[in-house]
């Protein structure tokens, strides 16, 4: 069996790239950290379950405003790096095609909040959200991910992410602000659109000059469809709760969510400096390199997924309690079940995104993960109404499976060999040393306080695990320091 040096296609550009996605991952996990144990308890799980239920219908009509493009032109401009007339044409074609569908579908998002009775009666929070599909076009982070400028992304981020915080902290006092917690989401999430299409003109020319919107149909809708299926079921679990079982249970469920998904973008975030490097490697038939970052990635998701899985179970209730309060106590069965989510979703990266898509096979792709949206629903019809956000959290967790499941058989002979190794093994032996020595120090009583315990179990679980990689040898960790230095 061939075996594959992660280490050996590094460049400078990957270890900056890396840097700055990192740097912005801890951003996005350090902004909920400190927003939300202060606005679950001003809100309430009433307050949060109506502003999470808004922003999740405002997410549906988002995705058919932006076509597919966040995930279409970063494969489309990571094509022209080096051909400054063609990824200015590429970029104009594209503006251009989101500019209009942002348009029409905000016409239909109005619409739908005077006329549906639900979100008319909290048309204000409606349309404040309203405002993340009118800059949605503007977003633009599709171009500067397919020219790898990953400093840009991340410095705007961190400014604007401050600015939030402010208005946040200013603004938001008491269980009738939630509007105002709105205001806050929007300024994080578009804020900076402001300023993308400005400084984007330095990178390349707009014109409308010789455009031809048409080639880009055929990719765009394909990818919608992808983009739609992923963002449809990840928003429909909550919608869903709205519906059947009301605002409160969607309150209970987002705050397991909310956990579940910071750690799900710290193991994925490798993934987004990645698939510009391995659409290149692949156009250029370039398949060493393409399956040395494809080695790097999936040990990147096991290194990480596999030891916070069991650091969840062990800190269950004391992160709900840190992270929400004791109102939010009907959250711990959730956030147990939601994750295994963490592993599923980084391998489901991997195979979906970095070998699926990046290589051109689109439809594969979208069967996958249309069949664990359809299974998604038929899952929650049937455990909603008896278990509430409970039955979401299974349901979410049976269709992921599922997905991933069909993916992995479309691509077993490309990942196999990557995947089925001793190497990747000594992740699970690490943790389950981990684990015995994390289940000795609960005995002895290490902690005693709630922020005590959930911030040292992590220290002395990661050093035991860590020790415990060194003493086996394991080469992921080596290679991620050359990044950091690269």
């Amino acid at each position: 069996m061939k075996t594959y040096e992660p280490c050996k296609d590094f460049t400078p550009s990957i270890g900056q790239n890396y840097f700055y996605n990192t740097l912005l991952t801890v951003i996005n996990l350090l902004f909920p950290l400190i927003t939300f144990p202060y606005i679950s308890r001003i809100l309430g799980p009433e307050g949060m379950g109506k502003v999470s239920f808004a922003l999740a219908i405002c997410q549906q009509f988002l995705l058919f405003a932006n076509l597919g493009i966040p995930l279409y032109g970063v494969r489309e401009i990571a094509k022209y790096q080096s051909d400054k007339s063609m990824l200015s044409k590429v970029y104009s074609e594209l503006l251009v095609i989101n500019f209009i569908s942002m348009l029409i579908i905000l016409c239909i998002y109005y619409g739908a909040v005077f006329y549906i009775e639900k979100f008319h009666n909290e048309k204000i929070l409606f349309l404040i959200f309203s405002l993340n599909i009118l800059l949605s076009a503007f977003t633009l982070d599709w171009f500067y991910k397919g020219i790898e400028n990953f400093r840009y992304i991340t410095i705007r981020s961190i400014i604007v992410k401050i600015i939030s915080l402010i208005v946040l902290f200013i603004f938001v006092k008491n269980e009738n602000n939630y509007s105002f917690y709105a205001v806050c989401i929007v300024i994080a999430m578009s804020g900076a659109n402001i300023f993308n299409f400005f400084y984007s003109k330095k990178l390349a020319s707009f014109s409308f000059a010789k455009l031809n919107l048409r080639r880009h149909f055929k990719g765009i809708m394909t990818t919608f469809l992808i983009f739609a299926v992923i963002q449809f079921y990840i928003g429909m679990d909550k919608i869903m709760i709205g519906f059947i079982s009301g605002d409160i249970y969607v309150g209970f469920y987002t705050v397991a969510e909310r956990i579940d998904r910071i750690l799900i973008t710290l193991v994925i975030s490798l993934s987004a400096v990645l698939i510009p490097k391995m659409s290149f490697h692949h156009s250029n038939n370039e398949q060493e390199k393409f399956n040395n970052l494809l080695d790097l990635s999936i040990k990147y998701v096991l290194l990480l997924s596999v030891p916070i899985i069991a650091g969840i179970f062990f800190l269950n209730t004391e992160l709900i309690l840190l992270f929400a309060g004791e109102k939010y106590a009907q959250s711990y069965l959730s956030l147990k079940i939601l994750s295994f989510l963490i592993i599923l979703v980084g391998l489901a990266n991997v195979s979906g995104m970095q070998i699926l898509y990046s290589t051109g096979q689109e439809k594969k792709y979208l069967v996958s993960i249309t069949f664990g949206m359809v299974l998604s629903i038929i899952a929650n019809l049937i455990l909603i109404p008896k278990f509430q956000h409970n039955g979401a959290a299974a349901g979410t967790l049976i269709a992921e499976c599922a997905g991933l499941a069909i993916q992995l058989i479309f691509c077993w002979r490309i990942i196999h060999p990557i995947l089925v190794n001793w190497s990747n093994l000594k992740y699970f032996l690490s943790t389950a040393v981990m684990c015995i020595c994390l289940i000795f120090a609960n005995q002895i009583k290490f902690a005693d306080t709630v922020l005590i315990k959930v911030i040292s179990y992590p220290l002395v679980g990661a050093l035991i695990y860590f020790l415990i990689l060194l003493i086996l040898k394991e080469k992921i960790i080596f290679t991620l320091l050359k990044i950091k230095k690269g």
